[in-house]
């Protein structure tokens, strides 16, 4: 052991010991040792951190004390950008910004990302820190590289009410500064839900009707966010809910999601707008299956005959979706069941397309014509289910009246379509109700043969058992 040194000192001699390493344990006797005995103060970590940066970032103040006094230079960036004041100010100490800051900290300074401390605390909600910056010379109105302010920092992270209001009342007019996307503190606010600082901002004369580059505003962000406290908290307000996006009121939204709550503050808005494709509120509850949204605007008066750019109505978007409640309703509402889209298909079509058993049964028993053709083939609810493989839908059908050799557009019936998918047990229920199995046609196949050209060779036995005759 070498005169007057512990253990542990003379190790460090005989094999020196890093700097960064011995800050990070906090052990204040090492870190002098080293540092009387020739340790570089300036030594950087693979982040580019010196011993201050681990010193702050531990909340020691006696180590960043000690750095301080050795005149370590505490504008020194790390990899990100970084000062020791950026972290602290992420931290939040209560008294090692203080002493940065007494050291001749640049209050001011910008990491990679063009944040400065104070949009650091703002986005941390460290409340004394951005007042102890605030007083120090902070710019309210620094912008980081998005060309967001502080405000948005704190309006985005919501986690101090108390630290915003120091923001806006250093300098109100951030509150409708715009960041590269065109978005005030209040769109951050309302995409993110939180409702107080919302509440701070208007009242510091937030534009409720702010537009960003895509002309959303904050009731628009609200609504996508599904931030529903928000949306009611903002329609109270007094926003214009009828303003369009893309031919979108934010109502579109709530209805979509099925968040009744939204719409019944929002009875002023503009219920039969039509959005992209031609839908409505109700086009997308009903498609959507959200009973309550859809009794409510019908309550308060949305067309239930609207249609969309295909001529379909809430009935057809219900049906297809099988959304059993919503067809009761648009049914009791007056919804026209036999109503047919521009490809002349009904609610029916739609229902038996998609197998949709107990929408096609409440359609049925509701006046449904069952023999109504549509779409591109003009083909029956028959066929469209058979062609599917919806047994439990091909069956109702069959118990209710369907015409079982009903043709379509080229003259086949629902066991052509049956026979040339394979839809074996299909076939089944359709030859036990007697359907022309040997349909004579000279100018199409029978199902036979459309079953044996697509390999169907189940379906073909069956056929054979059931005397189907190959054609010539």
């Amino acid at each position: 052991m070498q005169d007057g040194l512990d253990n542990d000192q003379a190790s460090m001699l005989r094999k020196p010991a890093n700097l960064l390493v011995v800050t990070d344990s906090g052990n204040i006797a090492k870190v002098k040792f080293l540092l009387d005995n020739g340790a570089d103060p300036n030594e950087r970590s693979e982040i580019g951190q010196t011993a201050l940066h681990i010193a702050v970032a531990i909340g020691n103040q006696e180590l960043v004390q000690t750095f301080l006094a050795i005149n370590l230079d505490n504008g020194i960036k790390d990899q990100d950008g970084n000062t020791a004041l950026h972290l602290a100010a992420k931290i939040g100490h209560d008294s090692i910004p203080q002493i940065l800051i007494e050291a001749s900290a640049e209050v001011n300074s910008t990491n990679a990302s063009g944040c400065t401390p104070l949009h650091i605390a703002a986005e941390h909600g460290n409340t004394l820190m951005i007042k102890l910056l605030l007083e120090n010379g902070a710019e309210t109105g620094a912008r980081d590289n998005d060309e967001s302010t502080p405000l948005h920092f704190a309006a985005r992270s919501g986690k101090s009410d108390d630290g915003m209001a120091r923001i806006l009342m250093a300098s109100e007019s951030e509150v409708m500064m715009k960041d590269k996307l065109g978005r005030t503190p209040l769109h951050n606010a309302s995409e993110y839900g939180h409702v107080r600082a919302a509440e701070a901002l208007l009242k510091h004369h937030a534009d409720i009707d702010a537009r960003d580059r895509e002309s959303l505003t904050p009731l628009y962000m609200a609504c996508r966010s599904g931030k529903w406290e928000m949306v009611n908290f903002l329609l109270t307000h007094g926003p214009c809910i009828g303003n369009l996006h893309e031919q979108e009121t934010p109502l579109h939204i709530p209805a979509q999601a099925g968040y009744d709550p939204a719409l019944e503050t929002g009875k002023g808005a503009v219920l039969n707008a039509t959005g992209l494709r031609g839908t409505t509120p109700l086009l997308i509850a009903s498609k959507n299956g959200h009973c309550e949204v859809v009794r409510i605007l019908l309550d308060y008066g949305a067309n239930i005959h609207v249609i969309n750019s295909r001529g379909e109505t809430c009935l057809h978007e219900a049906s297809r979706n099988g959304h059993c409640e919503v067809v009761k309703i648009l049914l009791g509402s007056g919804a026209n069941v036999n109503a047919k889209a521009f490809n002349i298909s009904t609610s029916l079509h739609k229902a038996s397309i998609k197998g949709q058993s107990e929408v096609v049964k409440l359609l049925l028993d509701s006046g449904a014509n069952i023999s109504a053709e549509g779409g591109r083939w003009k083909s029956t609810s028959l066929h469209h289910a058979t062609r599917n493989g919806h047994y439990e839908a091909v069956k109702l059908l069959l118990d209710s009246g369907a015409n079982i050799n009903a043709k379509d557009r080229v003259g086949e019936t629902a066991l052509h379509d049956a026979s040339r998918w394979g839809q074996s047990e299909v076939v089944k229920l359709l030859l036990d109700s007697g359907p022309n199995i040997n349909p004579r046609d000279s100018n199409r196949p029978s199902p036979l043969k459309l079953a044996l050209e697509h390999g169907q060779n189940q379906v073909a036995d069956l056929l054979r058992e059931k005397g189907a005759i190959e054609d010539p």
